[in-house]
């Protein structure tokens, strides 16, 4: 399977090194476009439709937190991983509140990249979801609070139409509290 990367970061140099270092990394990581500004970043995402988003909080035209908002607010299904220069003890709290799926200091990024990438992979895809398969994205779709923990592939509960059946039951072990969290997140499905 592939992994389809975007790439944000205003250092030509920087995004050429780490589109080779994630070829390194795995053989299934293509990198499929880069952008050095927030504007021209979200003006290719649909066409990219990147798997994951790698991104700078040092933006020219935005501020990379509302960067990482507007892209989850637009395709919640593309998780965001951020990396930057800026201490992560002040940045990776307010990064991972604004959407971010996780946080890597650029001098760590070597190290912790790898580690980063397995873990947005884990929890950014439903099982049995391929490259660009989008009903099955559904981890991003609802709040990490509801899905701690639910990764099994499980039958669709009963009494759930509409997005349910069109796909909302790829995430299993509801149980109760799961189901009603999911009709209230739904708004009454």
């Amino acid at each position: 399977m592939r992994t389809r990367f975007l790439i944000i970061d205003t250092h030509p140099g920087f995004r050429h090194d780490l589109s080779l270092y994630l070829g390194l990394l795995d053989a299934g990581y293509e990198v499929v476009g880069e952008a050095d500004t927030a504007a021209d970043a979200l003006a290719r995402i649909p066409a990219l439709a990147p798997d994951i988003i790698l991104t700078d909080l040092d933006l020219p035209d935005a501020p990379g937190l509302a960067v990482i908002r507007r892209i989850g607010a637009a395709w919640p299904w593309i998780p965001v991983l951020v990396f930057s220069n800026n201490a992560a003890a002040d940045y990776r709290g307010p990064a991972l509140a604004a959407g971010a799926a996780s946080y890597v200091d650029k001098l760590d990024l070597v190290r912790e990249l790898p580690a980063a990438l397995r873990a947005v992979a884990r929890r950014g895809r439903a099982p049995g979801a391929t490259a660009g398969d989008r009903s099955t994205d559904l981890a991003l779709l609802l709040p990490q609070a509801l899905l701690a923990g639910v990764w099994e592939v499980a039958p669709a509960p009963s009494g759930l139409p509409g997005l349910c059946a069109a796909g909302l039951h790829a995430l299993g072990a509801w149980g109760e509290q799961g189901c009603a969290a999911l009709r209230t997140l739904l708004g009454g499905c």
